[in-house]
């Protein structure tokens, strides 16, 4: 029996408001769950959201943060200075609405298959739980969705305009996330080497202005203050205080807060100079760590890897019946986001093999949700704030992958 209408003629004549009605009840439902959620010390979380707000307050150059998520809290408070949590929520909610809207209007182009994966994602409470956090999760996952979408449709339309914005907006995810400067460092030169040889002398120059301008000028204010070209020092402490002590507590048989805490007082008994001093002291004892423990440090790795892509919202793992469904839930969509991304590798390497195709626009995505997955695996205690983030741009990929397994629509 056939249905009395065209499922995909519908969405296609409908789409506008399909998005708005489903985006918009998605994020009712959502809200009410948050609001159902038992909100005790929710919105700050030790030592993360303390450290956003206190170089919120000037600006100032940190040694840790960079200045894209302090910023932005900066801004909601000097908009709304006596109920700037609130307006954070609100904000921040505002760009989670953004994220859902950018993948909906993608996917209502292909079929109700790929919808279903759009609201796959949207149905997970996760990302409206974090909008209530003064953490960087919602900012980072909405400019690396705007990227996505910019970067491909750039590609896609052969728009170079629209390639510039896709970087510019790739480099503020940089100030947010710090460590996709390896990633941002690499783009730069695809960029510069694809449009130079197309000779597009005016899209090279303002590429690398909006490296320099953004990426050149937060390394300018760190070595103004601490002494060297760095964008941040927050690599370094990571790896010492949890892959360094994940390591050492396999190795001498003792638990992970011990080492933690044996480290930390080792560093308030010395006194540094500068941080400059302290970073190349951790630097320099988790490199001797891991010459002297190599074994404990693969296992260290998986160990992490496979906790933060197996676990759930950790902002309501405890011991009420709401904070337990609602992490059983998130880690459900932890487990089988990252199946998504298993399978979308796989598509990629038989693609490759039997065709022989260099898709770099999609290849690129999928090395940047890789990349994010694969540093899960230096943290710990985490939940899934590794794997929230890319899961926007992952379904964005799955949905380029159906429509068509070449590059002929690119300009390589």
């Amino acid at each position: 029996m056939s249905l009395p209408f065209s499922p995909s003629v519908f969405f296609t004549k409908n789409k506008n408001i399909l998005i708005a009605f489903i985006a918009c009840a998605i994020l009712i439902i959502h809200t009410c769950i948050w609001v159902a959620m038992p909100n005790d010390n929710l919105i700050f979380h030790n030592p993360d959201s303390y450290s956003y707000l206190s170089v919120s307050e000037h600006l100032n150059a940190n040694e840790v943060r960079t200045i894209g998520y302090p910023l932005f809290i900066y801004l909601t408070k000097s908009l709304f200075k006596n109920n700037y949590e609130i307006a954070l929520f609100i904000a921040q909610l505002l760009l989670v609405g953004g994220v859902y809207f950018i993948v909906l209007s993608k996917l209502f182009k292909r079929n109700v298959g790929f919808l279903l994966l759009a609201l796959f994602f949207i149905a997970n409470p996760s990302l409206i739980i974090y909008a209530r956090c003064m953490l960087t999760e919602v900012l980072f996952t909405f400019l690396l969705t705007l990227y996505t979408a910019l970067h491909y449709y750039g590609y896609s339309r052969k728009s170079t305009s629209m390639q510039v914005l896709a970087f510019g907006v790739f480099c503020l995810a940089v100030l947010v996330r710090p460590g996709l400067l390896p990633l941002c460092i690499i783009l730069l030169f695809v960029y510069l080497l694809l449009h130079l040889k197309r000779g597009n002398i005016k899209q090279t120059l303002l590429i690398s202005i909006l490296f320099l301008g953004l990426i050149g000028s937060q390394a300018y204010r760190y070595q103004k203050t601490f002494g060297e070209y760095r964008i941040s020092m927050i690599g370094d402490i990571t790896t010492y205080r949890y892959f360094n002590t994940k390591i050492l507590s396999l190795a001498n048989n003792t638990t992970v807060s011990y080492e933690m805490h044996k480290a930390d007082s080792v560093l308030n008994s010395m006194n540094f100079q500068n941080p400059k001093t302290l970073r190349r002291y951790m630097h320099n004892v988790s490199y001797q760590t891991l010459q002297k423990h190599p074994m404990q440090a693969v296992r260290a790795y998986f160990e992490n890897l496979v906790s933060n892509t197996h676990n759930g919202n950790m902002s309501y793992e405890g011991n009420k019946k709401i904070s337990r469904q609602v992490f059983l839930i998130t880690r459900v969509f932890t487990i089988l986001s990252v199946v998504l991304l298993l399978f979308a590798n796989l598509f990629v390497l038989i693609t490759y093999y039997r065709n022989r195709i260099s898709d770099w626009p999609l290849w690129w995505l999928i090395c940047v949700c890789n990349y994010l997955f694969f540093s899960a695996g230096i943290s710990f205690w985490q939940g899934d704030r590794f794997v929230i983030i890319w899961i926007p741009t992952l379904i964005f990929c799955l949905s380029v992958m159906h429509k068509k397994n070449t590059a002929e629509n690119y300009i390589l």
